[in-house]
């Protein structure tokens, strides 16, 4: 059955395929609220908060909210990974389930089941 939160899921993943075409920058030397913002300065485990809402001005930034701490909530691990196993790579998002094993990647515009 698909609901109005299945509905906002789906939107949420859209906005942030439509946002990784504009790139990936860290919260902390952000000049502007374009593309995905994460937060580099508190790495979680596995990945970088995604910021949602944030405070920016010249020589003051602050989170306000983070789409990893809003979905947690729900189940839903979202995360931008920036390296692997110490490799840099083009960051990405990933978003996991603790109910089960499956992962989506959004990168390059777009979002799929990895």
């Amino acid at each position: 059955m698909i609901d109005i939160q299945t509905i906002k899921f789906i939107e949420f993943l859209n906005k942030m395929a439509r946002k990784s075409e504009e790139g990936f920058y860290p919260f902390s030397t952000a000049t502007e609220n374009t593309g995905i913002l994460f937060d580099d300065e508190n790495k979680l485990s596995r990945g970088h908060r995604i910021i949602c809402d944030c405070l920016m001005t010249d020589d003051h930034h602050d989170i306000v909210s983070t789409y990893t701490d809003i979905y947690n909530d729900y189940g839903v691990t979202a995360v931008v990974i920036t390296e692997m196993e110490d490799d840099d790579i083009e960051p990405y998002i990933e978003i996991t389930f603790n109910d089960n094993n499956a992962c989506i990647v959004i990168e390059d515009g777009k979002w799929y089941f990895a």
